[in-house]
């Protein structure tokens, strides 16, 4: 959960009566337009990546190290809303004061499910080539955590009494093109990019995007592998039935 609250306060001081200063907020309210914060939410909204980055830093890591482990974080609920307020002092100088403030709220969910952690992982290692297709294919199927339901929706049970479970579909083929990414700069100048660290620091890797369909439908595939994590995110006391 992320919350940030931003004050913006202006102070008048006005060396005229009272009543000049209340009539002035009478103006003021009835007709003076108030600050916009909310023009520039892209300044207070939430400090987590798009999924799109997440990806493209992830497969940076990848392309560094095959044998890590993804990160990734998800929204799934949030709010924004702003308040003005008028402050009248009616001393010596008089004071009008208006504060404008914003608020964002949001709700956030980690990659943390270990059936969805194997799925995206292997994902990864494909891309970069670290697996064939043939490895992922076996890979992925032997991860079996998707019971079979019946017209009612409940779970078949198998000749042991116990739910039969199968495995999720391959979000990719053999046909899905992978060469969509370089290490040259110059290979995709002014293109999105990812980073296995802070970028411009020795020892980081970056990887620049040569085909952006091609990124879409992998990122899309990526957010498949996570069923788990998506449901628990959209319901937040929801679970999965597990072998």
């Amino acid at each position: 959960m992320r919350t940030t609250r931003l004050p913006n306060t202006t102070t008048i001081r006005h060396p005229l009566l009272g009543l000049l200063a209340a009539m002035a907020v009478a103006a003021a309210l009835g007709g003076c337009k108030s600050l916009h914060i909310n023009e520039n939410v892209a300044s207070v909204t939430r400090g987590f990546k798009p999924h799109m980055q997440q990806v493209l830093d992830n497969l940076a890591l990848f392309t560094e190290d095959p044998g890590a482990w993804p990160s990734h974080v998800l929204v799934y609920r949030g709010a924004f809303e702003t308040r003005g307020e008028w402050t009248l002092d009616l001393g010596i100088p008089t004071k009008l004061g208006y504060s404008n403030y914003g608020m964002t709220r949001w709700e956030l969910s980690n990659l943390d499910d270990p059936y969805d952690l194997r799925r995206v992982r292997l994902l990864y290692q494909w891309q970069v080539g670290h697996i064939t297709f043939d490895k992922l294919e076996q890979c992925w199927n032997e991860i079996r955590d998707r019971p079979i339901l019946d017209g009612a929706g409940k779970p078949i049970l198998g000749a042991d009494g116990r739910p039969t479970f199968l495995a999720l579909p391959l979000p990719v083929t053999r046909d899905t093109k992978r060469d969509w990414t370089t290490r040259e700069l110059f290979a995709a100048l002014g293109s999105m990019s990812g980073s296995s660290g802070t970028p411009a620091v020795p020892g980081t890797t970056t990887i620049w995007v040569t085909d952006t369909d091609a990124a879409t439908q992998f990122s899309l595939a990526i957010l498949t592998a996570m069923p788990n994590t998506r449901v628990k995110a959209r319901w937040g006391d929801a679970t999965m039935m597990t072998p």
